[in-house]
């Protein structure tokens, strides 16, 4: 990937991280066509920020869905949030494997 479609967050042990936000991808040579999301409670906003990505691109997304509390046991995110989101969108669930649930879109 290079320096327009990402910033280098590290380099180091022989290897290089580029980071970008969802939200702000412009490189056509690097387009999704897969997106996994494991941010403990916050894919439903990470998904937000990416809706103009997921739109354009279209990528098959697996995502982590399950309920997050707060330290006094109060309900932060709902469990199904992030995937009514992407049904929103028109995607639809095709597998789940414990907390895992792939969407995929409409045809």
């Amino acid at each position: 990937m290079n320096d327009t479609c990402a910033r280098c967050l590290r380099k180091g042990y022989g290897q290089t991280m580029y980071v970008i936000k969802l939200g702000e991808w412009r490189c056509r040579r690097h387009l999704p066509d897969f997106l996994k999301l494991d941010l403990e409670g916050y894919e439903l906003y990470a998904l937000q920020g990416a809706e103009q990505l997921l739109t354009r691109c279209k990528p098959v997304v697996c995502i982590e869905q399950k309920r997050f509390r707060d330290t006094e046991g109060r309900v932060l995110v709902r469990e199904q949030e992030a995937g009514l989101y992407l049904e929103r969108l028109g995607m639809r669930q095709v597998a789940k494997r414990g907390n895992d649930c792939i969407y995929v879109w409409e045809t």
